[in-house]
């Protein structure tokens, strides 16, 4: 599906030659004016008409001319219509984009994608209610992500349909992901939507993330396969990319960034 994303980018910028098609269509009317204007002040001693023919041709200079103008006038009527194809281009696939992220923006407004976040809100609690119990005993607490990686191991061995549910979030942001790798979604239109809890939410998951890989590692080895691509790869890559503009635009402008 991605030669189709190239195809229509492609697309999309040759309907921008209409200024190279002006910028053709001024110089051939500089020149002709300059012709005429040659003409006029020679008079008899026209050089083309001199080097085809060797005499002045009047008749045949005027026929030039308006053979010119409607070149020129078809010119301008091809330039109209790559105008207008290039606009309804551009229309289209704004009502494209606009559907894409309106659908996104629902699967994130879900009713079991809520469920999701909600758990990940306990589990902060739950990590805040840790670090003051550790304290309280004089031991050093988890660090958050090592805190998560347990909590979903326990969470996968006691109830694992509910290990999805929360999980699902990530399968989410994997899948948007994906979509951004092949072009279907804009980086820069994602950001507002989803780009901090994008960062967030894989580093505070990126240990269980490495268990995940782990496990999935040595179970399709014992299959096995041995190119089996990394388990939510793509995830890791969007919060990259997200990352990056982050800091980024925190270098930009002086602030710190996430």
């Amino acid at each position: 599906m991605q030669w189709t994303q190239s195809a229509r980018a492609g697309a999309l910028r040759l309907l921008h030659l209409e200024w190279v098609l002006i910028g053709i269509l001024f110089v051939s009317l500089a020149l002709s004016i300059l012709e005429l204007a040659l003409v006029s002040v020679v008079g008899g001693k026209d050089l083309q008409a001199d080097r085809l023919i060797g005499e002045h041709a009047p008749l045949r200079d005027l026929l030039e001319f308006f053979y010119f103008v409607a070149n020129c006038s078809l010119a301008v009527v091809a330039l109209l219509a790559l105008r207008f194809a290039r606009k309804q281009a551009e229309e289209s696939e704004n009502t494209r984009l606009a559907s894409v992220y309106s659908q996104l923006e629902q699967r994130w407004s879900s009713a079991a994608m809520l469920e999701c976040r909600a758990m990940f809100r306990d589990m902060m609690t739950q990590y805040q209610q840790h670090r003051t119990d550790e304290a309280d005993n004089n031991r050093q607490p988890l660090d958050l992500p090592e805190f998560f990686d347990r909590e979903l191991l326990s969470m996968q061995h006691s109830d694992f349909r509910r290990y999805l549910q929360f999980m699902g979030i990530v399968d989410y942001l994997e899948a948007i992901g994906m979509f951004e790798a092949n072009g279907f979604v804009n980086l820069q239109h994602l950001e507002p939507l989803m780009g901090e809890m994008c960062v967030y939410a894989y580093d505070i998951l990126s240990s269980h993330i490495t268990t995940v890989r782990v496990a999935v590692r040595r179970q399709t080895e014992s299959n096995g396969y041995t190119s089996v691509p990394e388990a939510y790869a793509s995830f890791e890559e969007l919060a990259r990319k997200f990352d990056t503009r982050f800091r980024r635009a925190a270098a930009s402008t002086g602030t710190p960034g996430i």
